[in-house]
């Protein structure tokens, strides 16, 4: 009677540490997919950071150019508002009384000697 306790027992245990080994390599098997997909998932990150990288920086430069062309279009502007200079017969102020100057200096040479 007690061997065949003893064998029911060792046959129980058998049957028991086959099913562990199944479970446990049913799990190593699960341990093993999830491990794979976390390698892609982390590819595919890194792949996303790269181009979040790469988009940061365009988005710098299309900032820098749109700066650029803004600071561009208010100097014309401000060159359109700018006075003119007052340029009578196409002369400039300066050849406009140039000759008149030139007469005081005179006067001013002839009253002096």
């Amino acid at each position: 009677e007690v061997q065949r306790i003893v064998d029911e027992m060792k046959a129980e245990s058998i049957q028991r540490t086959a099913q562990m080994r199944a479970e446990l390599a049913e799990h190593l098997a699960m341990l093993q997919r999830l491990k794979e997909q976390t390698s892609i998932l982390v590819g595919e990150k890194e792949g996303l950071e790269d181009e979040i990288r790469l988009l940061l920086k365009r988005q710098e430069m299309l900032r820098a150019e749109m700066l650029r062309r803004r600071a561009e279009q208010r100097h014309l502007e401000d060159q359109e508002r700018a006075p003119k200079p007052f340029i009578p017969n196409g002369k400039t102020l300066k050849d406009e009384y140039a000759p008149a100057s030139h007469n005081v200096n005179a006067l001013i040479s002839t009253i002096l000697n």
